[in-house]
């Protein structure tokens, strides 16, 4: 990709987000009230699957909260967070200055979609996030963050 539009691919396995939530690297803080304004802001569909495939209730909670923690910690990862460092994760803090990211499968794509509306909690930030094979329909919109076409 860099040569044609001088944009840089870098990838982040899924075990370095599993990894920072089992270690419990992120803003407790800022989890409570991102979490908070996830359950205010956002209803729960119908669950259109057999009884005995449904979730239970505390299974669903668990998948909020893991939706949330892997939401803030992907944020970090593209954007840094100096909080990290304050609390003695130097490495976690740098980010890796991202205009855009993506995952493959469709199993958590929510986050995505609290990426592009912007906010979560108290903080507002706003930038495309799109599953592997919807990488090809967003390039255009970095064409102007590009030296290519400087």
């Amino acid at each position: 990709m860099k040569p044609r539009i001088g944009i840089r691919p870098e990838f982040v396995d899924m075990t370095e987000v599993l990894r920072r939530i089992e270690y419990e690297i992120y803003d407790k803080e800022e989890y409570e009230k991102a979490y908070e304004w996830t359950r205010e802001k956002c209803q729960e569909g119908f669950d259109h699957n057999k009884e005995e495939y449904q979730h239970t209730r505390e299974q669903k909670e668990e998948e909020w909260k893991f939706i949330v923690k892997m939401t803030l910690i992907i944020r970090d990862i593209m954007l840094g967070n100096s909080r990290r460092k304050e609390l003695g994760y130097y490495e976690e803090s740098l980010g890796r200055n991202a205009i855009a990211g993506g995952f493959q499968g469709q199993r958590r794509s929510f986050y995505g979609c609290l990426f592009c509306y912007g906010k979560l909690g108290s903080k507002s930030w706003s930038f495309c996030v799109w599953t592997y094979r919807q990488r090809f329909n967003y390039i255009g919109f970095y064409a102007p963050y590009t030296s290519y076409y400087a």
